[in-house]
């Protein structure tokens, strides 16, 4: 996993954001299935993005949604204004559903339309925005965020020695096979 993590982060860093996207969005499916390979991919990688990103992406309240993407706006608000912004819903969410709409779109058509909803993808600051019907994501915010899931389930599942033991099993590139009697250059 820790390569995966590199690889996504070099990605950004290199501003290569098409392959950073595509690890990303593959990420929650690996998780799901190395976790619970009997749910499938689709529901294992949606029941990861619910567990690992919901709370950035679908927040309970307005109030909710502020604390974790700008809480230095909320610093200077009443004890009522607060009180208002909890009683509001956010008003820009991005669900596991539609998680798996973009996923299926970018990996398997390289789009950005999905069966239900349009995609803004770009590299900026900005996140999360609605415009012209279409929901808009910062790629390099939202592979962030998806490294930060990654991290968090591995140190989660490092309780978990079965699902520990099918981490250490998952695919390496590596040059040195056969207990280093074998050597590729």
């Amino acid at each position: 996993m820790k390569e995966i993590i590199e690889a996504i982060k070099k990605s950004l860093a290199d501003e290569n954001y098409q392959a950073a996207l595509f690890i990303s969005l593959s990420v929650p499916d690996i998780c799901g299935q190395i976790q619970d390979p009997q749910i499938g991919n689709g529901a294992g990688a949606r029941k990861w993005f619910d567990e690992y990103m919901a709370f950035k992406y679908c927040p309970a309240s307005l109030y909710d949604s502020m604390q974790v993407n700008n809480p230095n706006s909320i610093a200077k608000k009443s004890p009522e204004e607060i009180q208002h912004l909890k009683s509001l819903p956010a008003t820009v969410t991005f669900t596991s559903t539609q998680y798996w709409d973009l996923r299926n779109a970018f990996l398997h058509n390289a789009s950005v339309v999905g069966k239900k909803l349009t995609f803004h993808l770009t590299h900026s600051t900005s996140h999360m925005n609605v415009i012209e019907d279409a929901l808009q994501l910062s790629a390099k915010t939202l592979c962030e965020d998806i490294c930060k899931g990654l991290e968090k389930w591995v140190a989660d599942m490092a309780a978990d020695p079965v699902v520990s033991a099918r981490i250490t099993q998952t695919a390496e590139v590596k040059n040195v096979i056969a207990g280093g009697k074998i050597q590729f250059f």
